[in-house]
């Protein structure tokens, strides 16, 4: 069965929701019953993402979201400081229902939201065979960096267990955690996965993916079709200071030529599936490599 179409990303529907409220404020609980009431977002399992997923995915979008307190969330603006939204240069005007893109320019919040996927660009509805098609589009994982990223790693788009769960690398059989902490000598593998995070930022290492979105029925990388990749540009902003991005497994590899067109150092390293275990050895010296 293929995950429920999603209309928003996480951290967008967050944005939608957040800029409806005085001060661009609200809480986790509030946040999940009404994105969940609204359909802006479903796991994919089909649930409500709960608070602590809110709660992640605004840790993981630093730039986007200010957490006040242990259950409220405060829209900062897209690219800008935590000042911003305590009133220097705002990137959203309030008084006027308008927001402040990129690039200095004014246009109404209404234009700046995600377009629905049910649509395609001219506004016309999807047939019934590309919606089924649609049915099998999966949406990835927020990122995992900061502005003190060094390194990045990026795998193609997460497996149904992993989506599920909103954690990268959930499935036991895959080797990531194993290989990664072998490379930083950290003991990974049996870490709570909020402690894995925390970790792999201590680090300075980041994770992501090479694709947004994809129709893939199942979790496998041979049936990937219709990929969307992210926008490697953005890590500019979000993490300046990385300076070599690695692929795990030859498919993510693919992507390999845009981001080393964007200045990058790039290296593309066996794949840590379970599947990949004829060259163990010189598997885990690859993955060594990466360390800093």
């Amino acid at each position: 069965m293929g995950v429920k179409l999603q209309q928003y990303k996480l951290h967008e529907a967050m944005q939608v929701v957040l800029l409806e409220q005085p001060n661009f404020t609200g809480t986790t609980r509030f946040l999940s019953d009404e994105i969940g009431r609204r359909g802006l977002y479903v796991r994919g399992d089909g649930a409500t993402a709960p608070t602590s997923q809110i709660a992640a995915r605004a840790r993981n979008y630093p730039h986007l979201f200010e957490i006040l307190d242990n259950r409220s969330i405060r829209l900062i603006g897209n690219g800008r400081s935590k000042q911003a939204g305590r009133g220097e240069h705002s990137a959203i005007d309030a008084s006027n229902e308008l927001a402040t893109t990129p690039d200095g320019k004014q246009q109404r919040k209404s234009n700046l939201l995600p377009p629905d996927p049910r649509q395609n660009g001219g506004g016309r509805t999807l047939s019934p065979r590309k919606r089924r098609d649609e049915s099998m589009r999966k949406v990835g994982l927020a990122p995992v960096m900061d502005e003190h990223t060094e390194v990045l790693i990026l795998g193609t788009l997460p497996g149904d267990e992993s989506l599920s769960k909103g954690q990268y690398y959930a499935k036991p059989n895959n080797d990531f955690w194993k290989l990664l902490g072998a490379a930083l000598n950290e003991r990974l593998t049996n870490m709570p996965y909020e402690t894995k995070v925390r970790t792999l930022l201590a680090r300075r290492v980041g994770l992501w993916d090479v694709y947004h979105n994809c129709v893939r029925p199942g979790s496998m990388d041979k049936d990937i079709s219709e990929r969307e990749l992210n926008d490697f540009k953005s890590l500019k902003t979000v993490a300046p200071r990385v300076r070599l991005v690695c692929f795990n497994g030859q498919e993510a590899g693919e992507s390999e030529e845009p981001v080393r067109g964007l200045g990058y150092r790039t290296r593309v390293l066996p794949s840590s599936s379970g599947a990949n275990r004829k060259n163990q050895d010189e598997r885990l010296r690859s993955w060594k490599s990466i360390a800093l």
